[in-house]
């Protein structure tokens, strides 16, 4: 199923959940849903690789991975995250939990381009947000996050979800939380060694993550702390170097150094 394709079966689910006038999409770049709920939740549909067929997928010990002698890079990043939140969205409807507003987003692995676009198109409704969470992370129980700090109220609610804080490079929620300065962490979703033939997703971490935005949503943010307007631009910006376009992270690495060496989310 190639990006677009999965665009419109995506708008078809969330249509089960949402009405038609809170879904919009360009089947390109972002497929967004205004929900109820403080919360929003966010990954990107895009991966590092072509698509693999199912009989090449091999399961043991709960674990997902490519089979093969050469092994083969599994998609994980990021669609756990978009398998995880469709399946919150099913428990949450079942439960009538107050639904979370939902950003889909494309080329987040090329750049962050798709919800560049949302942002420039004004495609979200940002009234009433009070925290962008994004399922796109490595491993188990980490969050990060990609502006300066966080407000403490948000770092004690993250936390007290047995989320631990590591570094991390770039996710959609850099810009989001940029742009409109609402508090924003990227978790984990449990896949490792994303990017290489050695890629791997735990089903039993991923399920945790569910569990664990489930109960967020049924115990949301309810106020918004509001991020301090700094000038983040002075060290985040595109450069190019050697014939390619760098992006710049605060850490003062590239995007280009993290897709050939070391990317950690």
């Amino acid at each position: 199923m190639n990006e677009h394709e999965l665009f419109k079966h995506l708008a078809t689910k969330l249509y089960k959940h949402y009405p038609a006038d809170k879904v919009k999409t360009d089947f390109t770049n972002y497929l967004v849903a205004q929900g109820d709920n403080p919360t929003c939740l966010v990954a990107h549909i895009d991966t590092v690789g072509v698509g693999l067929k199912s009989e090449l997928l091999v399961w043991s010990n709960n674990i997902l991975k490519v089979g093969g002698s050469k092994g083969g890079i599994l998609g994980a990043d990021d669609r756990a995250g978009v398998f995880g939140i469709l399946e919150v969205l099913e428990i949450a409807s079942k439960s009538k939990t107050p639904l979370p507003s939902i950003i889909f987003t494309n080329y987040e692995e090329t750049g962050g381009i798709g919800v560049k676009t949302l942002i420039k198109d004004e495609a979200f409704d940002v009234a009433g947000t009070n925290i962008f969470i994004e399922l796109d992370r490595k491993g188990c129980n980490e969050y990060v996050f990609y502006t300066t700090d966080l407000p403490s109220p948000i770092k004690e609610y993250i936390e007290s979800y047995g989320y631990i804080r590591k570094e991390g490079s770039y996710s959609d929620i850099m810009d989001l939380a940029w742009e409109y300065m609402i508090p924003a962490v990227n978790i984990s979703v449990g896949y490792y060694n994303q990017h290489s033939s050695y890629e791997s997703l735990h089903w039993d971490e991923l399920k945790l993550s569910i569990s664990r935005v489930v109960e967020m949503l049924r115990n949301p943010v309810r106020e918004l702390y509001k991020l301090e307007k700094e000038d983040y631009k002075a060290y985040y910006g595109n450069w190019t170097s050697g014939g390619k376009s760098l992006t710049i992270y605060p850490n003062g690495r590239s995007r280009y150094d993290y897709d050939c060496y070391d990317f950690t989310k």
